[in-house]
Order: structure tokens, then sequence, then C-alpha cells
């Protein structure tokens, strides 16, 4: 029993570490470019964020992807995923 305990510890760790990364990737979606997404519309997969919003706030994100992915690279700790794109 002490053995599906553990296991489940660690997928809440992991669901925690998601939380916490949507959440900056929102704040540094908000100080780049003025937009304010909640956590709740994007989903991290594989190192990739997908963004659930209109095609404006899209195309907004986009243009400023390479500088948001630089924030990115250098906000998020060692103990967090990549993220290595935007969509």
């Amino acid at each position: 029993m002490k053995l599906i305990s553990s296991l489940l510890e660690r997928f809440r760790e992991l669901k925690a570490k998601d939380g916490d990364l949507k959440e900056v990737v929102t704040k540094i979606i908000k100080e780049v470019t003025n937009i304010s997404i909640p956590s709740e519309s994007m989903s991290i997969r594989s190192g990739t964020v997908y963004i659930k919003t209109s095609s404006v706030e899209k195309s907004e994100i986009y243009l400023h992807k390479n500088e948001i992915l630089m924030a990115l690279s250098r906000n998020t700790g060692t103990g967090q995923s990549k993220i290595i794109d935007l969509r």
C-alpha cells in the first residue's frame, strides 16, 4: 500500500510544478505583451505551451515569441520543465 501512495505523491508534485510553470508563463506574457492569459486556458506538453485564446491575441504573442521564450529560459528554475515553443 505504501508504494501506491508514494506513486500518487509523485503525480501531485508533478501537477504542482505544472501549475507553477503556467503562472510563470502567464506573468511573462503579461509583462511582454500586456495580454492577460488565464492559466486555465493554456496547457503544457513536451516543452510546448498551447494557448487557447483569440486569434488577435495569439498573433500578438507570436510577434513577441522569441522575447517570451528568452524570458522563460531565464526565469524557469532548474527543477522546472524547459519551454521550447509557444503555440
